[in-house]
């Protein structure tokens, strides 16, 4: 594994992964996998994106129910496959899993948010529906090891 430190974070990844740290879709930082072969067109990702809070008296929960709202609106047979809240140390956290389609194709989420000092911190893995059984355990150990400095 390396590690990737970005902007206040650290985060471990595998050798064949490629970061990208140039603000791409306005994230903090990209993971993406590699291809798996030639008929494999969609590499899948992790991604971190800061947004300030619309309110900064929002409570977790206030910011993911609206989230949640949100979502249909973005995809195509939106499905919410699962939601719960967790603690890792002192940081509490949503852990939300989801598919949808984006022009036809079937993509899979799975998804950390966090709030801190007025923002919205939301640690993203994207996987295309048909092969996220393969990136279920990486893609956990990867999003696991994020480290706010």
């Amino acid at each position: 594994m390396k590690t990737l430190t970005v902007q206040g974070f650290t985060i471990d990844y595998p050798f064949d992964w490629i970061p990208d740290t140039s603000g791409n879709i306005g994230s903090t930082f990209f993971l993406s996998s590699p291809l798996l072969g030639q008929e494999d067109t969609y590499s899948e990702n992790i991604n971190l994106i800061l947004q300030p809070l619309p309110n900064p008296k929002m409570t977790l929960d206030e910011y993911v129910a609206e989230s949640l709202k949100q979502l249909p609106f973005y995809f195509a047979d939106y499905k919410l496959i699962s939601q719960e809240e967790l603690k890792k140390k002192k940081n509490q956290y949503h852990h939300l899993e989801y598919s949808g389609k984006i022009n036809g194709v079937e993509l899979y989420f799975k998804q950390f948010i966090w709030l801190k000092n007025g923002k919205s911190y939301q640690l993203t893995f994207t996987g295309e529906g048909s092969t996220f059984s393969l990136y279920q355990e990486i893609s956990t150990q990867i999003m696991e090891s994020l480290k706010f400095n």
